[in-house]
């Protein structure tokens, strides 16, 4: 055949050949999608710096029996676009750590949870690509700050935002150029927001807090103070790591982080 005066033979002959192959059955033999080979390794990568025993998530997937157990409502939460959390638009732009299941990944687990959750061979299980440690070189912290006393949760509330002012005062003009928050209560701890409230507004964070029994303030979508500075974000399984080069977030003198 003369692929140059007959171009339309040549495409209608392969369609017809792809139809004759694809149509006899591709899904009966399709290769069964298991634990171990196919789903362990995306839950390890994609879920477990929250759903495993001892953290935030609801339920842990550290595990077949508890991957399977929770199958139905995982892949409801997948395919709603729930889980992994993440609100921002990935048709508009990408961000550095965003945490997105691909459409190949997506299908995989729909595979798994539709085909029965199969356990498969452990012996096939190979490990996800360790994530890089944005900590592995920062060297020892500048400054390490805590709130002064142990906050008791209110149970009376599904979610308690609280405010705490971490009571150091900055004395000169600060840049900060990596952040790093570790909670002792991994369990509750949904997000940390850090703002700096500068000198001015000083008199009004004490004030705040006075007003507000126990330890620290109620507060909600900021500091409770003005429009202070957002110095660090936190949420489970997102760790910022370092600032590029020659930059920073400015602190300003007196300022005192909440």
């Amino acid at each position: 055949m003369d692929l140059r005066t007959h171009p339309s033979s040549l495409l209608i002959g392969l369609f017809l050949a792809c139809l004759t192959v694809s149509g006899c059955g591709s899904e009966d033999t399709a290769e069964t999608v298991t634990y171990h080979r196919d789903i362990r390794p995306l839950l390890e990568s994609q879920c477990l710096d929250c759903h495993r025993q001892g953290d935030i998530g609801p339920y842990a997937l550290d595990s077949y029996e508890r991957a399977k157990k929770y199958a139905a409502i995982s892949w409801l939460q997948i395919k709603t676009g729930k889980m992994p959390p993440w609100p921002a638009d990935p048709t508009c732009n990408e961000y550095v750590g965003q945490r997105l299941l691909s459409k190949q990944e997506k299908a995989l687990f729909e595979r798994w949870v539709e085909s029965g959750t199969a356990e498969g061979d452990p012996a096939t299980y190979v490990a996800p690509k360790a994530k890089p440690d944005p900590y592995a070189n920062a060297g020892p912290a500048t400054v390490t700050l805590k709130a002064e006393k142990s906050y008791v949760p209110n149970g009376t509330v599904t979610d308690d935002y609280r405010c705490f002012d971490l009571t150091h005062t900055f004395e000169k003009e600060t840049f900060v150029q990596m952040t790093r928050v570790l909670p002792d209560q991994k369990d509750l701890v949904h997000h940390v927001l850090v703002y700096a409230v500068k000198k001015p507004l000083l008199g009004m964070l004490r004030a705040l807090d006075e007003a507000d029994p126990g330890v620290g303030y109620t507060c909600f979508g900021g500091a409770g103070i003005g429009a202070p500075t957002p110095v660090a974000g936190w949420a489970p399984g997102n760790e910022t790591g370092p600032l590029p080069p020659d930059s920073g977030i400015r602190i300003p003198a007196g300022s005192r982080l909440v």
